[in-house]
């Protein structure tokens, strides 16, 4: 599009020189094009690339958001479920039914992912400690309950986290329910998307060290 106006601009320039008297032409008017020539062709393919590669990395930045929503919709389809259970049981207010939904997700989440790689490696056959080498049962059972503890503290980080973001979701889904008549899945998902967009901005651009801060929290704790 720029390419295009940068064209329609040197025609006119063209044009306009033609009514200029011939000596003028012939003495002024081809080094001072040849100037406004070289200046103008960089700054507009240049522009012009600029806005291209904005346009692609934005429709990239978006499809990956689009990407990852799909995962968070299924879990915030059931925790959807499980939160409105809970608030009608105990009578519990939006924000805590939604904190407790969210601790136990992510408690659930980081217990999974940090006993997986334990039990891929007690199912290798050459994973065989000596006898002087095996840890006690009071270790065992020491370490077992560190780790629990350190789960449970990563847990309720990740749940503070997260509910500025489940805020503004819920903000979508109020308002497009208000708004339109969308059903209670597109509301959902809308809410998901624009959380999803949100939190891949605010990591990859605000916080680009929040990734592997919270999988250092997940596998080593704070420390």
């Amino acid at each position: 599009m720029l390419f295009l106006l940068y064209k329609l601009l040197v025609l006119k320039i063209t044009t306009a020189t033609r009514h200029l008297p011939l000596a003028f032409q012939d003495s002024c008017v081809p080094a001072a094009w040849l100037f406004f020539y070289s200046r103008f062709t960089v700054f507009f393919f240049v522009a012009e690339n600029f806005f291209l590669e904005l346009a692609l990395s934005m429709l990239d930045f978006l499809r990956g958001a689009f990407i990852y929503s799909i995962p968070v919709f299924l879990f915030t389809m059931v925790a959807a479920i499980a939160r409105r259970m809970i608030a009608r049981r105990f009578l519990l207010s939006w924000i805590t039914s939604t904190a407790l939904v969210t601790f136990f997700m992510m408690l659930s989440l980081t217990t999974a992912l940090y006993v997986s790689p334990i039990i891929q490696a007690f199912q290798e056959p050459s994973y065989v400690l000596p006898p002087e080498l095996e840890p006690s049962l009071q270790e065992n059972a020491y370490f077992t309950g560190l780790q629990a503890i350190r789960l449970l503290a990563v847990s309720a980080v990740l749940s503070l986290l997260l509910l500025p973001l489940e805020l503004a979701g819920s903000f979508v889904f109020d308002y497009l329910g208000k708004k339109t008549g969308w059903p209670f899945v597109a509301r959902v998902y809308a809410g998901v998307f624009a959380t999803t967009v949100l939190a891949a901005y605010f990591a990859f651009f605000v916080f680009p060290f929040a990734v592997a801060g919270i999988v250092y929290m997940i596998f080593y704790g704070f420390a």
